[in-house]
């Protein structure tokens, strides 16, 4: 690896380094978001059809199915924008949870949300406990991982007491998490989230993750095909997501050059890309091909879930106990970032260190930015006029906002002061984006 692209890949390791843009702001635009909608519908015309007759004529609907591939009836998006950025949204929150509620009560949608976070959280703490031995037997990236964790304080009961610390006197109880990662300030948690990924990344044999893979036994064993094909069907997708960014990236591969002093914005953009590419183009599978061969030909369409399981047996067998947690609960693409062969520990440290200075004194709130007044019941909806009392009705939602059912509002909670979290934020802030109306959204950061 040259220097300059070592430099580079320094600079990614050490996460923490995204919190310079932690506290959302919008930009100065001509128009900004105020309010955001979701359509049940089977069709962008339907849902087209059903703003046209309700009483939101004002808004715009985005013409992207966001439930396009689930199966599950479509999802459209709906937004308004202001000129006036008092009344812009600047932070979003989500109640993450299986099904969308058009009726019910609120503080039992926070409860149910919260049980399954319980639950996220139980298989975070086997993260965190395989995090602490690597850490323990002086892993680099667990140490580097470690130190970045330490920037962060402010969990309830340990108000004062650094992260870091936290997870490796293994104090925090799985309603900890929960409440941290349900509650959290999404950039933060994101940090949080890749950094177990990089704390994890450690083996005894000193092998890193996708060697392992290259080195897994090439037969697939029916006696746990329950427990590997459920694994290959939440890692399945990732392997896409690489296929998908190889693709791009072999379209300008040729115009990079990490080699000299001068790195291009072209080159700043697919370091990450150039980065695995590069790792798997030097482990086999399966004796024909190369990772990077096997991504690039990789397709679940029209395989059954026991076919998926035979393909990618090698990538579950070759999880440790931490990243087979993580992979549970959906960060498998963090497992493979953090597979590197070599890195450049000089120039992490110095990053390192540079941050440790600047929050040596004051770490950085975990809830910073957030109103977590929201997740005792203050509002339930992004309508002030029904935050109060929409819930307490055995009339569904659809009726009460829109009279002839045609909406469905979700659990999608959003206010000046609440910063949101998910793959679901994500995608609608892209959605918007991609739209080309003018409104400026808040920025998040994609989690696989």
């Amino acid at each position: 690896m040259k220097k300059v692209f070592k430099a580079l890949i320094a600079m990614l390791l050490v996460i923490s380094m995204l919190m310079s843009a932690t506290v959302v702001a919008f930009a100065a635009q001509e128009e900004y978001l105020s309010d955001l909608r979701l359509i049940y519908a089977n069709s962008y015309m339907e849902a087209k059809q059903a703003l046209a007759n309700s009483k939101l004529q004002d808004y715009r609907i985005y013409e992207e199915n966001l439930n396009m591939g689930t199966g599950e009836i479509g999802v459209w998006l709906a937004y308004k924008t202001t000129t006036d950025v008092n009344n812009a949204i600047t932070d979003i929150a989500v109640m993450q949870m299986g099904g969308g509620y058009s009726e019910g009560n609120y503080q039992q949608m926070i409860k149910k949300s919260r049980d399954e976070y319980l639950a996220i959280g139980d298989v975070y703490i086997q993260a965190i406990d395989y995090f602490a031995e690597a850490y323990m037997a002086g892993n680099f990236l667990a140490e580097s991982a470690y130190r970045q964790l330490n920037f962060y304080s402010g969990l309830d009961v340990y108000v004062d007491d650094r992260l870091g610390d936290l997870f490796l006197e293994g104090a925090l109880s799985a309603s900890d998490l929960a409440t941290l990662f349900m509650q959290g300030n999404s950039y933060v948690l994101e940090n949080i989230r890749s950094l177990l990924a990089m704390g994890v990344s450690y083996n005894e044999d000193g092998k890193h993750y996708l060697e392992k893979v290259g080195m897994a036994p090439k037969t697939y064993h029916s006696d746990i095909d329950t427990e590997y094909t459920d694994l290959a069907k939440l890692i399945s997708p990732t392997i896409t997501v690489f296929r998908n960014m190889f693709e791009e990236l072999s379209a300008y591969e040729h115009e990079l050059n990490y080699e000299d002093d001068v790195v291009t914005d072209l080159e700043l953009k697919y370091v990450e890309y150039k980065a695995m590419a590069d790792m798997m183009r030097s482990v086999n599978y399966n004796e024909l091909y190369t990772l990077y061969d096997f991504c690039m030909e990789y397709s679940a369409k029209g395989l059954s879930d026991e076919t998926i399981a035979q393909k990618l047996y090698p990538f579950v067998d070759a999880l440790n106990e931490g990243q087979l947690a993580l992979t549970q609960i959906g960060h498998f693409y963090d497992v493979v970032r953090y597979s590197m062969t070599e890195f450049p520990e000089e120039m992490i440290d110095e990053e390192i260190s540079k941050l440790e200075e600047q929050f040596a004194e004051t770490a950085f709130d975990v809830y910073a930015g957030v109103d977590r007044d929201m997740y005792k019941g203050t509002f339930a909806l992004t309508s002030a006029a029904y935050r109060a009392d929409a819930y307490t009705g055995s009339t569904s939602l659809g009726e009460v906002l829109f009279g002839d059912g045609a909406w469905q509002e979700t659990a999608l909670q959003m206010s000046a002061g609440a910063v949101g979290a998910g793959l679901f934020v994500w995608a609608i802030v892209r959605s918007v984006k991609k739209g080309g109306s003018g409104a400026s959204a808040p920025v998040t950061t994609q989690a696989a």
